[in-house]
């Protein structure tokens, strides 16, 4: 069985740590070298250490790399990869040193990031194994940086062996290819290969220097972007190098630019040292500097012109207004960059450089002429960043010197950005709070509805007033980063994949981002299929493992087991399963000849859906479980903390049956609902996908926008309105929008879009409806409507031939 961890990641970092007093029970003594336990390795001279890494044991003979988990597999034979790795090797040890742990079914999905990580794992040590490559180039580059032979983090390899290598552990090589493993322009013996890990240590990526660079032969650096669509691990924009390491030692933090500036620094002794890498600096790294509580950072990047401009646009996008960081920048002087500076006159020497605070380092790139107000734009903020009154008082002076406005201006300005939002925020928080509380007083049979409402208006409040809510030059960093997010698009489908046989055709016109931030409504009088088709579009959402999502399946009109046949069908994926044979499998096999196969087909379906829970792909409640929105939307926020990395849904079957609002006259109440659903979808990020009701129509009535029941609110706040209709359910044997299945007419339900904010499209789509199993398939618009004439004149001739008068209004026409 294929096991996981709930708790995998916080076991195996706490195991870690074990790798001393596991290896004291095998009478190895580690206080000194001692033999190296690579069966593949005859060590007759002591050559592996734990003395620089007790989380790691490394072999200067041979090359080889040990943690806890590569332990147990030499000396005891547990496995180092695939599912036997959680259940017989890091569960053993668990269980050995009194960690609790949880296991559960890993799904497919789950073991590929697993399989993922441990190919980066075994790819970092194959890299780092001295006997695997050539390392004549790297020797030489090692020597002129003048770096201990053995400096870690780095190596080469040979393209055809290292690919062979890996197939050879298991891992073929297409699955290379899909996880990016499969560069030669990256992993050859004329490049030193660095490995990027993540804050707790694992190999997440991989960069490459080309120590064959002569200006003409391509790039000096390569860098990875990505590891693959199916599970990028790498996540470049907020890596740090070396930031693993840099965590383990005391505060500062030194953020270098490159590679090699930190494995100078490294080899010299300062380890508290990270590089941005080949990429730019985002947002992204700011919160994980906050997320590691890095909570005093000096930046030295390289001397020249470049070093400087980057180091203003790093404190003016980035870090101006932080208070929870204290920034400082050295200077290297004439041009040097910090792998230079440290070779050639020692880490004593750039120790004793002076650090200079951000606002005194910014403040003098400018010139005597600047403008005094655009100087104290970007200085005030900055000024924010020292935590003591005393600093900031002086460094008010300074500015007031520097650009001739008064002191106390600046001290007022310097007040008002620090203070201004605090107190707005706070005052409008005991506003919200004060209204709530009399709210729940005049109503207090809908206290949990209130409270719930009460909670999202505070969280609001908080959101609205963020650290950058006021910044000018956040707005500016957000637009470029979008427009960088916009271009490193590759052209894929932006919306969730839907199944090109179900409903591809509604997929397919709405090519834009409905991942987040919109909500959506689906209408129908009874029996048009509204139903069936968000349980379908919740099915292949969270089924089709590229949409990466976790669907929450949210119904008032009917209960759980009303809705799980429907799921069951969808997933058998079959018209040769209906709902009553999901519902009642014994009557079909007491009294038809089929009654083996429909319970083979059930069964197929049950297990599919049930993978889909397990995984939290699908979540699905009633109203047994909540039946207001406030339910839902806390759902919705504790699916979000569950899986951080999922896009979650929420799909909820029908807004006109929640009780929320109760206390308001039936117009009011579904206006504040649905603002509150429009609200809640911006706010979370998150799509909004909910059934409406109409008002009462005349039987054959197409529906449009202005007949959902109650309120125009929803046509105004939502950014998609689809309206379904039936023809066949509303005029029978008059239907002319049918199609056939087994002899008998079937619905061909009309699918008009009414409002369309995600794309351009507005029209009509059609879909075959099969309502034994729930199911809807794509068809053709234009066969669909070729059909539609068909029958339309065909009845025309009927109905001349009969000498009837009376006219069907159908609306198509």
């Amino acid at each position: 069985m294929k096991r996981k961890l709930a708790n995998l990641d916080d076991v195996i970092g706490k195991l870690r740590g074990f790798l001393p007093q596991y290896l004291s029970e095998f009478e190895i003594d580690i206080s000194k070298n001692f033999s190296c336990i690579n069966p593949k390795h005859e060590d007759g001279n002591p050559s592996m250490s734990c003395a620089q890494n007790p989380e790691n044991a490394f072999c200067f003979s041979c090359g080889c790399t040990m943690d806890i988990f590569q332990a147990a597999h030499w000396l005891e034979d547990k496995p180092i990869s695939g599912a036997g790795f959680i259940e017989e090797n890091i569960a053993y040890l668990a269980e050995k040193f009194g960690i609790d742990i949880e296991l559960e079914e890993m799904t497919e999905d789950e073991l590929y990031r697993y399989r993922t990580y441990r190919a980066y794992d075994d790819a970092a040590k194959l890299i780092a194994n001295r006997k695997f490559g050539t390392y004549t180039k790297i020797n030489k580059e090692v020597k002129a940086r003048k770096w201990d032979r053995n400096v870690n983090g780095i190596g080469t390899v040979n393209y055809k062996d290292f690919r062979n290598t890996l197939k050879s552990m298991g891992y073929e090589a297409s699955f290379q290819d899909e996880i990016d493993l499969g560069r030669p322009d990256i992993f050859n013996e004329d490049n030193m290969i660095f490995t990027i890990c993540d804050e707790w240590g694992r190999p997440v990526g991989f960069a490459a220097r080309n120590l064959a660079y002569d200006g003409t032969n391509g790039s000096k650096y390569t860098n990875q972007k990505t590891t693959g669509l199916r599970c990028n691990i790498y996540q470049k924009g907020k890596r740090l190098y070396e930031l693993h390491t840099a965590l383990k030692y005391t505060p500062p933090l030194y953020v270098f630019e490159g590679y090699t500036d930190v494995l100078t620094a490294q080899n010299a002794g300062l380890f508290n040292s990270v590089a941005i890498g080949g990429t730019a600096f985002t947002q992204q790294h700011i919160e994980t500097l906050q997320r590691v509580n890095a909570s005093h950072v000096i930046i030295v990047l390289d001397g020249d012109e470049a070093g400087h401009n980057k180091t203003a646009e790093l404190l003016d996008k980035f870090f101006c207004g932080l208070r929870d960081i204290q920034i400082e920048v050295i200077n290297l002087p004439d041009g040097m960059d910090p792998d230079e500076f440290i070779r050639e006159r020692g880490l004593e020497e750039f120790l004793n450089l002076k650090r200079w605070s951000a606002f005194e380092w910014r403040l003098n790139l400018y010139p005597d002429n600047a403008d005094e107000e655009a100087v104290c734009k970007i200085m005030i903020p900055l000024i924010v960043n020292e935590s003591s009154h005393i600093t900031q008082d002086k460094l008010c002076g300074l500015l007031s010197q520097f650009t001739g406005v008064e002191k106390r201006t600046i001290c007022a300005e310097l007040e008002r950005l620090q203070s201004e939002k605090e107190q707005a925020k706070h005052r409008e928080r005991d506003i919200v709070i004060a209204q709530g509380f009399s709210e729940i007083k005049r109503n207090p049979t809908d206290t949990k509805s209130l409270l719930y409402e009460l909670i999202t208006k505070v969280e609001e409040v908080e959101d609205k007033y963020d650290e950058n809510t006021f910044s000018l030059e956040s707005t500016i960093s957000w637009i470029e980063g979008q427009k960088t997010y916009e271009e490193s698009l590759d052209g894929e489908f932006a919306g969730f994949k839907l199944s090109p046989l179900g409903l591809g055709g509604l997929g397919e016109h709405l090519n834009g981002n409905w991942r987040e931030d919109v909500f959506m409504c689906f209408g129908g009088s009874a029996n048009s299929g509204k139903t069936s088709l968000c349980v379908q579009l919740c099915y292949e959402i969270a089924s089709n493992p590229d949409n990466e999502a976790c669907v929450i399946y949210h119904t008032i009109d009917d209960s759980k087991d009303q809705i799980l046949p429907r799921l069951v069908c969808q997933a058998y994926g079959n018209f040769d399963l209906s709902m009553n044979q999901v519902r009642n499998p014994n009557y079909y096999k007491r009294f038809t000849e089929y009654g083996d196969a429909i319970a083979q087909r059930r069964q197929i379906g049950y297990q599919e859906v049930l993978n889909l829970i397990k995984d939290g792909r699908i979540v699905l409640k009633d109203n047994q479980d909540g039946a207001s929105f406030s339910f839902g939307e806390s759902l919705v926020k504790y699916y979000q903390k569950k899986y951080p990395e999922r896009q979650v849904v929420y799909i909820l079957d029908n807004l006109h049956k929640t009780p929320d609002y109760q206390n308001l006259e039936m117009r009011a109440r579904f206006k504040a609902l649905s603002n509150r659903m429009k609200a809640t979808a911006t706010r979370l990020h998150i799509p909004v996908i909910s059934t409406v009701e109409y008002t009462k129509l005349d039987p054959g009535t197409i529906p449009h926008n202005n007949n959902i029941a109650e309120t125009r609110a929803i046509i105004y706040d939502s950014n998609f309105i689809g309206h379904l209709y039936n023809d066949l359910h509303e005029r029978g044997g008059m239907a002319s929008c049918v199609h056939e299945y087994n002899g008998e007419q079937q619905p061909r339900i009309r699918l008009g879009i009414g409002k369309n904010k995600i794309t351009e499209f507005k029209g009509r789509i059609f879909l075959d409806f099969y309502p034994a199993s729930g199911i809807f398939r794509q068809v053709s618009t234009e066969i669909a409507e070729q059909e539609l004439a068909d029958r339309w004149r065909e009845q025309e001739t009927s109905q001349r031939k009969s000498s009837k008068t009376q006219q069907y209004s159908t609306g198509y026409q």
